[in-house]
């Protein structure tokens, strides 16, 4: 039910556009460590993300309508273990921690989302930041109900921050 309301909020925006927010995520994907190019965002690219962010959001009301489905037929899904095993943990603290600084450097999305934003922006970055450490930590000691929440809640911070942020330069 969590990915299908958060599928469906995110592609909803990202495939219709909603305040230039195609073109912003992509500026953000250019603008990552792990991708080279600095560019303007062409056309046939934004496009093709809003063509994928349109999949997201048709697939996320399906999810949505199963996950009910299934918990009024009382019916639950692969079990939540207890505790994940060690290597696990590790792995999904190293991966939020590099996510974290990474959003958090100079160019990161956060800092200049606290530097350019007003109240509201930042406290959703400081609300996203603290989902994104609540939900690893909730997950790696068995807790998937508070892991499920502080993910819905990083989500709203996320889309909260997308929707309030300036309009990029039109397409070229």
């Amino acid at each position: 039910m969590a990915w299908g309301i958060g599928a469906t909020a995110l592609g909803v925006v990202i495939a219709t556009d909603f305040r230039g927010a195609a073109r912003r995520v992509y500026g953000l994907a250019a603008r990552s460590v792990w991708s080279a190019a600095h560019r303007d965002p062409s056309r046939r690219a934004v496009a093709f993300l809003r063509a994928g962010a349109g999949l997201f959001a048709l697939a996320g009301p399906i999810a949505l309508a199963w996950g009910v489905f299934e918990l009024s037929r009382r019916r639950q899904g692969p079990g939540f273990p207890e505790r994940f095993p060690t290597p696990v943990i590790v792995m999904w603290f190293l991966i939020a921690a590099v996510g974290l600084l990474q959003l958090w450097t100079r160019s990161g999305w956060l800092r200049r989302a606290c530097a350019k934003g007003g109240t509201l922006r930042r406290a959703a970055a400081a609300v996203l930041t603290a989902a994104m450490v609540g939900s690893v930590a909730a997950g790696s000691f068995g807790q998937p109900v508070t892991m499920l929440c502080c993910w819905l809640v990083g989500m709203s911070a996320a889309l909260t921050l997308l929707l309030t942020g300036k309009e990029l330069p039109a397409n070229p």
